[in-house]
Order: C-alpha cells, then sequence, then structure tokens
C-alpha cells in the first residue's frame, strides 16, 4: 500500500562504536532491500551537552562521515544527507 509519505532513516554514526565498515555495508545492504527511495542522515556523534558518563566517545570527524556516505551512496541511495 503507497502512503505518498516522506520517510527517513537517521543515523547516529559513533565512531569504534558502530562506524565499522563491514556494519555499515551490512545496514546499508539491509536498508536497500527495502528501497533505495529512503532518505539517509547521516548524523555524527558529538559530545557537546553530554553527561559525563558518555563523554569518553570519540566524535565523528567530516572525512569518516563522507566515508560513510560512500557507502551508502555505492548501495543506490541518492537522498544521503550528513549532519
Amino acid at each position: 500500500m503507497e502512503f505518498d509519505k516522506l520517510f527517513e532513516v537517521r543515523l547516529l554514526i559513533i565512531p569504534e562504536l558502530n562506524d565499522q565498515d563491514l556494519v555499515l555495508q551490512q545496514m546499508a545492504e539491509w536498508l536497500s532491500r527495502l528501497s533505495t527511495d529512503i532518505r539517509i542522515k547521516l548524523i555524527g556523534f558529538r559530545r557537546h551537552g553530554l553527561h559525563p558518563e558518555h563523554s569518553d566517545f570519540a566524535e565523528a570527524t567530516p572525512e569518516r562521515l563522507e566515508d560513510v556516505h560512500v557507502v551508502f551512496q555505492s548501495y543506490g541511495y541518492q537522498d544521503i544527507q550528513v549532519i
């Protein structure tokens, strides 16, 4: 059934937690089986405003987010936003 609603997937990219190439490839492949018309929002993790117990996570660099963008592009996604 088609509802003509906008939909997207938002992915928080946290270095060394969920940004391994194999994990990203598996995620992109799984999502591509649903549709490549989904908007993908890649959100880089930032420490600003975090509680101290979460401040030990690394921030996502613009270069790493671009690498993640390329992974999703290789699976046919055209609407990818990097935040």
